[in-house]
């Protein structure tokens, strides 16, 4: 990773999720994670690099769908406290849908603000629809190696679940990131 300053460090990374092939021929779909806390300068544009890639359909066996970079950060002088609740891993799916619930939280109070999102590698299909924590059925707006979404939402008091669903008619996908993050004050 080379951050905003121009510093560059390498990290290593570990397996967090195995799945099957996703319909692309390959040996599996792997999800890794690093704590890469060290090269965080701030605001700005980072860099990712060094992940495999290959240019032909003959060779997926060593391909990366991308990589997403999660800063978290606190502000001293605010008046709320943040609470960030993370699942990641590995969910393959071919052609079809997940519910995945997300556990091991409680809640102190009802949030003032709040944030349900997830990542999935290799969605392609137009009108794939996503559900988190508790919201209405939306269409995924993106269709890309690998997707992000986020929308705001709420967390009551005592709340020690959240679902994240993710359904694709015909493709096959991964989901490997779901999050949620509140507020109290």
């Amino acid at each position: 990773i080379t951050n905003p300053d121009g510093t560059s460090a390498s990290f290593l990374m570990t397996v967090v999720g195995q799945a099957g092939d996703l319909c692309w021929g390959s040996a599996g779909t792997y999800v890794y994670r690093a704590d890469v806390t060290s090269i965080i300068s701030g605001n700005g544009n980072y860099i990712i690099s060094g992940l495999p890639v290959t240019t032909t359909l003959t060779n997926l066996n060593n391909d990366t769908d991308g990589g997403t970079l999660l800063i978290m950060y606190q502000d001293l002088t605010s008046s709320f406290t943040g609470s960030m609740h993370l699942m990641d891993g590995a969910v393959g799916i071919l052609g079809g849908s997940t519910t995945q619930n997300m556990n091991g939280f409680i809640s102190c109070g009802t949030s003032t603000g709040g944030s349900a999102f997830m990542g999935a590698a290799d969605l392609q299909i137009a009108n794939s629809t996503y559900s988190m924590n508790g919201s209405a059925t939306a269409t995924f707006p993106t269709y890309n190696w690998m997707d992000f979404i986020s929308q705001p939402t709420s967390v009551t008091n005592g709340q020690s679940n959240a679902a994240y669903t993710l359904t694709s008619g015909g493709d096959c996908f991964c989901l490997f990131l779901g999050g949620l993050y509140w507020q109290t004050s």
